[in-house]
């Protein structure tokens, strides 16, 4: 997360997510993470919660911990991390996302040597699930054209 977008998730994060999932409550940890890393409010979680989603979600949930860790404590962007990577590197944003999504995904790709940033407009964090919006510039990205 980039220093005044939005509230920090707490510095214990990742051992709360890890005390649910070590008690088999893999759903609170899904709803956990999106609460305070996502910012979802509550009734879009509980929203989500009845969608096919929810599923894949939950059977991510043990990774959640890691992704936290990775982070650091109160998600921070790990710029000395990034600044030692030495691949080619390609960070996407969606026009339509939530603005803090698109300004950590600059933010990495600003921190790693050589890093791009593209804008998606009109898209969100779903296009994931759209492979024909993402084909042409990864293609063009990867030289496959």
């Amino acid at each position: 997360m980039i220093e005044g977008t939005r509230p920090r998730p707490g510095d214990d994060l990742a051992g709360r997510l890890r005390a649910l999932l070590d008690h088999g409550d893999r759903d609170t940890a899904v709803a956990l993470f999106q609460a305070e890393v996502v910012g979802l409010p509550a009734h879009i979680i509980d929203g989500m919660r009845g969608s096919p989603m929810w599923g894949w979600f939950t059977g991510l949930a043990h990774t959640l911990p890691y992704d936290v860790i990775l982070c650091r404590p109160g998600m921070r962007l790990p710029a000395g991390r990034l600044a030692a990577v030495t691949v080619p590197v390609l960070a996407i944003g969606g026009g339509a996302s939530p603005p803090w999504l698109p300004a950590a995904a600059r933010a990495a790709a600003d921190a790693v040597p050589g890093g791009r940033y593209v804008t998606l407009d009109g898209q969100d964090h779903g296009v994931l699930q759209q492979p024909g919006a993402l084909r042409p510039l990864l293609t063009s990205y990867f030289g496959a054209e």
